[in-house]
C-alpha cells in the first residue's frame, strides 16, 4: 500500500491537502513504479519510461516555484482555507492567518479576532495575495473576498479537486502562473 502522507512525513492533524506539497507527487510516482515493477516485472521498462515522462513535465511546475521562491521569499499571503498552503511554503511565501484558515476548513465559525485579523492584513496591505477556496464559500469568506478586491490585493483562485480536463501538471502550472502574476503586479 502507498501512503502519500508516509512518504513525505505528514502525520495526523497536519494540512490535509497532501497534494499541494510539491514532493508528493514526485514521492507516490516514485513509489507507484517501484511497486508496479515488482509486482509486473515485465513491464519495468514502461513503467521507468512513464515515471520519467511525469518527472519531466511536472519539473516545469516545480522550476516555476523554484522562481518565484527566489523573487519573493518571504512575501507575505493569506486564503480562507489552507488547501494552497504547501504550495505557499514551498513558494517561500508567509502565510498569514492560520487560525482562521483552520477554522474554515473544519467548518466551524473562526473567533472574531481571527476575523479582525484577517481583515486588517487585507486592508493594511500586508497580505499581497488572498488565496481563494472557490469550491468552498460562505457569508464571512465572500465578505473577505469582496474587501481584498476593494483593497486591490490580488486574488488567487484555488480548488481542492483537479478541474476537469486538466492534467495534475497543467492544473499546478496554471496555478503558479497567477501566483507569479499578482506577486508581479503587487510589488
Amino acid at each position: 500500500m502507498i501512503i502519500a502522507a508516509d512518504l513525505t512525513g505528514k502525520k495526523s492533524g497536519d494540512n490535509p491537502h497532501l497534494w499541494y506539497d510539491p514532493a508528493t507527487l514526485p514521492a507516490v510516482a516514485s513509489a507507484l513504479a517501484s511497486e508496479l515493477k515488482k509486482r509486473d516485472p515485465a513491464n519495468a521498462a514502461e513503467f521507468s519510461a512513464n515515471l520519467d515522462k511525469f518527472s519531466a513535465s511536472f519539473a516545469n511546475v516545480l522550476k516555476g516555484i523554484a522562481e518565484i521562491k527566489a523573487a519573493y521569499p518571504g512575501t507575505t499571503v493569506t486564503a480562507t482555507e489552507p488547501v494552497f498552503g504547501y504550495m505557499a511554503g514551498a513558494m517561500g511565501l508567509k502565510m498569514l492567518n492560520d487560525d482562521f484558515q483552520v477554522a474554515t476548513m473544519n467548518e466551524t465559525e473562526p473567533s472574531a479576532s481571527a476575523v479582525a485579523a484577517f481583515e486588517t492584513s487585507l486592508k493594511d496591505g500586508s497580505a499581497k495575495i488572498l488565496f481563494y477556496n472557490s469550491q468552498v464559500t460562505d457569508e464571512t469568506t465572500m465578505r473577505l473576498l469582496a474587501l481584498a478586491k476593494a483593497a486591490n490585493v490580488p486574488v488567487v483562485s484555488v480548488t481542492e479537486t483537479e478541474p476537469a480536463g486538466q492534467s495534475i501538471q497543467t492544473w499546478f502550472a496554471v496555478q503558479v502562473d497567477a501566483v507569479r502574476s499578482a506577486l508581479a503586479a503587487h510589488h
